[in-house]
């Protein structure tokens, strides 16, 4: 919903902002079937199709706040989606896109929680805090 971002800001202060940026966001669906990416940079996703906007709108509210807006990434169009493979050469993200989207998939879920996550110095993420929607 959000870059990744480092920031004095309390995990307590974090978790009050976004469930206020939440308290009027129902359940959805999503639904992902194609996979883009920023290939330069070595990653490939699956975009969300149905549910685009919801997400949309979850990140512009968590951006609204004056806290969090300076985080904001301006240099990198925003793109809800679902990262499966970082660290690729350039030319493999694209030619694994470009083969994986000969092929037919759909994948669908249910949005019921937001999840704040802390990045590890390996890339990995864990998770300090889950966020209810309606």
């Amino acid at each position: 919903m959000v870059f990744p971002f480092d920031s004095p800001i309390s995990d307590d202060r974090l978790i009050t902002l976004t469930q206020e940026s939440l308290k009027k966001v129902d359940c959805f669906k999503i639904e992902l079937n194609h996979l883009d990416g920023d290939f330069r940079g070595g990653y490939i996703w699956l975009e969300v199709g149905q549910g685009r906007k919801e997400i949309e709108i979850i990140h512009d509210s968590l951006y609204r706040n004056s806290e969090l807006s300076i985080f904001l990434r301006k240099d990198i169009p925003y793109v809800p989606h679902l990262t499966v493979g970082q660290q690729l050469r350039a030319l493999q993200a694209e030619g694994l896109a470009r083969q994986l989207n000969k092929k037919s998939f759909l994948f669908e879920s249910e949005i019921k929680s937001i999840s704040i996550e802390y990045i590890l110095p390996n890339n990995d993420s864990e998770e300090f805090y889950q966020a209810f929607l309606r």
